[in-house]
């Protein structure tokens, strides 16, 4: 079976989950957490989920990225999570509620591949 990446990102690259769907992936594309929530959790606990991208800030009505990393790691994502955003503050701030990477927002692509690549592969 597919493996899945879910992206968490209120703008996601209209590209992006194309490329990856190249590679290989199944991609669930979620533009907002707070009414995604459930859904979200259902592929978390169907241990499909590979990796997740976690862009930080969503909108005035969501979760920063780090609550949503924490909310991750609280309910059993073992997988690799990967907060995007592009200042290198909201970038560490994730890292510290336990996200495996961290990517600019705009080198996202270029980063996203070969992150990905790597972390199937381990040597």
């Amino acid at each position: 079976m597919k493996k899945k990446i879910i992206i968490i990102d209120d703008q996601p690259a209209a590209y992006l989950p194309e490329i990856l769907r190249d590679k290989g992936f199944g991609v669930h594309v979620f533009t907002a957490f707070s009414s995604n929530e459930d859904e979200i959790l259902g592929l978390i606990e169907s241990n499909l989920v590979e990796f997740v991208l976690v862009d930080y800030s969503l909108g005035p009505e969501e979760p920063s990225g780090s609550d949503i990393v924490g909310w991750l790691i609280d309910n059993g994502f073992s997988g690799t999570i990967i907060g995007i955003s592009s200042s290198e503050d909201n970038n560490k701030r994730m890292l510290a509620k336990g996200a495996s990477f961290h990517i600019n927002k705009y080198k996202l692509v270029d980063k996203v591949s070969s992150i990905l690549i790597d972390a199937r592969n381990p040597e």
